[in-house]
């Protein structure tokens, strides 16, 4: 029998060896969490999971809240403090930013940004 955590989190001992999963993909919060902070880009897990902005931050608000340590505990805390509310509110998840993860900028956003400005290249 699955267990919703929350609204997108549910834990079911019949699928994913009962680790916690996005409900809608089931998808593990773990990948999840691992695929961001090895660097890969928010899209790039959006489109390859099919996941959206709201699946990616509540998995980083369930590794924050129970998760197993293996990020900087002390700024996952203080982004869970600075952003909790807001993700259980009804507004829009575009406003709130991902927690600091060991091997990426704070903001994909940012790298995405920094990959399509053609500004600072050489020209060829």
């Amino acid at each position: 029998m699955a267990v919703e955590v929350r609204p997108y989190i549910v834990i079911d001992p019949a699928q994913n060896f009962g680790q916690p999963a996005i409900a809608r993909t089931r998808v593990q919060i773990a990948h999840i969490i691992d695929w961001l902070e090895s660097g890969d880009l928010v899209h790039v897990v959006q489109d390859e999971y099919g996941l959206t902005r709201a699946d990616l931050l509540v998995a980083c608000w369930f590794e924050a809240r129970y998760g197993t340590g293996a990020h900087p505990r002390d700024e996952w805390l203080d982004w869970l403090e600075d952003h909790e509310p807001a993700l259980w509110s009804a507004k829009g998840y575009e406003e709130i930013p991902f927690p600091p993860m060991k091997h990426r900028p704070a903001s994909a956003e940012s790298r995405d940004d920094r990959a399509n400005d053609t500004s600072t290249r050489e020209p060829k």
